[in-house]
């Protein structure tokens, strides 16, 4: 259906994405309150406690879990090596075209 000049073609805008599951999870764990005790707490706190529970049991599952929340994952360093354990040994190949171009401009004048 053709529109008229300056009218927009898509007056309603690009339709909302849909919510990942991460934002729906992040809601349901804000929103729902469980008891504790004698009071309420939010599940994402309940789920922390569980967490950590389990791990002081030696869950080491809970364990692994909890230590990536706090430190983060671990870094891994890895060292490339070239034959025999030595020094890698490397040679930039420069395109014959740019090459011309970096010697013409350097001996210009």
């Amino acid at each position: 259906m053709p529109w008229k000049q300056g009218q927009s073609g898509n007056p309603n805008g690009r339709p909302k994405k849909g919510q990942t599951i991460t934002d729906e999870i992040r809601k349901e764990l804000k929103r729902r309150l469980i008891p504790d005790g004698d009071k309420l707490i939010s599940r994402r706190k309940a789920i922390a406690k569980v967490l950590i529970e389990m791990s002081l049991k030696g869950d080491l599952s809970a364990i692994k879990q909890l230590m990536t929340y706090i430190d983060g994952l671990p870094i891994e360093k890895h060292e490339i090596t070239g034959a025999d354990g030595g020094p890698m040994h490397y040679e930039i190949l420069i395109d014959p075209l740019l090459r011309d171009k970096e010697y013409d401009k350097d001996n210009s004048g």
